[in-house]
């Protein structure tokens, strides 16, 4: 593969062709098929995976219904990537990844983007803040979701129907 599919990735943005090809050496690509469980809700995972090809759900366990069942939280594509909360935290898995369709992955181990970043202060630079923005956008859209549910609870209690 060429760098031109990474290009594409918001955690790659404004790298140079130098530092693309680094990320690109530093990783590999495959596809799984569909209903393939990438990361595990409460198990450590190793690996940062960007989807290159195709979807993934990312849902947790309902906790009010029985072991199979799960909430869906929200479905990713192409540009988005999975695991960064582990990279960050080293904690276990907030949430499941499953392949929606077959997908297109690329992927790479924790320990080696690690050390990839430690060896150029640059490219750590420029990935950190890709991250940052990344982790943002994320809790905008929950900060949006929890004020509706609220609004919608007090509408509920109130009596009000919209």
């Amino acid at each position: 593969m060429s760098i031109n599919k990474l290009v594409y990735q918001r955690m790659f943005r404004n790298l140079s062709e130098g530092q693309l090809h680094s990320v690109l050496t530093a990783g590999n690509i495959f596809s799984v098929d569909r209903g393939e469980v990438l990361i595990q809700e409460g198990q450590r995972h190793r690996h940062l995976y960007f989807i290159l090809d195709g979807e993934v759900d990312v849902f947790t366990k309902d906790d009010a219904a029985d072991e199979a069942s799960h909430k869906l939280l929200t479905t990713l594509g192409p540009g988005d990537s999975v695991g960064e909360y582990g990279f960050v935290d080293g904690r276990p898995a907030s949430a499941s990844v499953q392949a929606a369709d077959v997908t297109e992955l690329f992927a790479l181990t924790l320990p080696v983007f690690a050390k990839l970043l430690e060896s150029d202060s640059d490219l750590e630079r420029v990935i950190y803040k890709n991250l940052l923005s990344i982790l943002v956008d994320r809790l905008r859209t929950t900060n949006v979701i929890i004020d509706f549910l609220r609004d919608k609870e007090e509408d509920d209690e109130s009596g009000d129907l919209h």
